[in-house]
């Protein structure tokens, strides 16, 4: 499951079945969809994930995908 962030399109925390929680972003390339996982909630908030979310899809919009996140 996953939950989406009104303020940030595309961000949201993924909850496995396990318990564990993800930061997560989905977004269009070349008309598919893709998602990068960011890092686990239990090491990263919810401030410090949207902003690398912001700093991604920036990049995204200037380079295409970078090969890391990050």
């Amino acid at each position: 499951m996953t939950i989406w962030d009104d303020a940030l399109l595309g961000f949201g925390l993924r909850v496995r079945c396990s318990g564990y929680k993800s930061w997560v972003l989905k977004f269009q390339e070349r008309k598919s969809p893709r998602f990068v996982t960011l890092g686990s909630a239990k090491e990263m908030d919810a401030p410090t994930a949207r902003q690398q979310a912001r700093r991604l899809l920036e990049r995204i919009a200037l380079d295409g995908l970078p090969t890391k996140a990050g």
